[in-house]
């Protein structure tokens, strides 16, 4: 039977995979769980805080999502547990200190509430996620070799930040992640989407259109339809020029 596809299952997917020696440092391991390298051990630890944050959320989904279901004294006290896995106050710490948590009766218990709460969404594959990061990692390039001012290249950083950190913790997450993001770009989109259409005649077109290319991909891979539903609030002239960044529209 296909599994379904829930906050229980990925939760209960990342730790239940979760394989290092007692002496490996906490924060090289979730930097590997999560596919984080950066050279600057601070802004490293920054981001796998960020990641840590998304499993608490997640777990705290999960508390809600199972109230009725299942003692809510069994589930506070398997996602207290949880909790004290991923506080980044281990991160200087050996992995035994993590690993003392997740207990063989928290994945369990994990593994059967992922089979009580519905199906949430469909599995984005990680070829797809990967073509993304790609299509980042030019996009980047391209940011740094062009002369755009300012206020739009810090924009675009900030999208840049973003995305990368949504596809980082999309095995806790899920696609909810990257709408988030996509949600706040095109927000942005509407601030500034005069200003990007003057660049796109200019000098820095291509860097715009990588920009503009990262986005549709993110917009497709999470279902632009829906999507389109929750951004009526933006009114006529913002949806003019979303759906024209984006060509959500026909």
């Amino acid at each position: 039977m296909e599994r379904k596809i829930n906050s229980a299952y990925r939760i209960h997917k990342l730790l239940s995979g979760l394989f290092f020696k007692d002496n490996k440092q906490v924060l090289e391991a979730w930097g590997e769980t999560f596919r984080i390298s950066h050279p600057n051990h601070a802004t490293k630890a920054l981001v796998v805080s960020e990641c840590l944050n998304a499993i608490r959320l997640e777990s705290l989904i999960l508390q809600e999502q199972t109230a009725g279901l299942v003692r809510q004294e069994i589930i506070e006290s398997h996602v207290g547990k949880i909790h004290e896995a991923i506080s980044p106050m281990l991160l200087p710490s050996t992995w035994s200190a993590v690993k003392q948590y997740l207990t063989a009766d928290t994945l369990l218990m994990l593994d059967l509430c992922s089979d009580m709460l519905p199906n949430e969404e469909t599995q984005v594959s990680q070829e797809d996620l990967d073509n993304i990061l790609i299509q980042v990692e030019e996009l980047e390039a391209s940011l740094v070799a062009s002369t755009l001012p300012y206020r739009l290249k810090s924009i675009i950083q900030h999208h840049i930040k973003r995305i990368k950190i949504a596809i980082a913790v999309y095995p806790v997450s899920g696609v909810k992640a990257l709408k988030s993001a996509l949600h706040e770009a095109l927000g942005d989109v509407v601030s500034v989407g005069d200003e990007l259409d003057v660049e796109l005649s200019g000098a820095n077109a291509e860097t715009v259109k990588k920009f503009k290319s990262v986005w549709q991909k993110v917009s497709s891979t999470v279902q632009s339809a829906e999507t389109v539903i929750t951004l009526i609030g933006y009114g006529s002239k913002g949806w003019d020029k979303i759906s024209g960044f984006l060509n959500l529209l026909p």
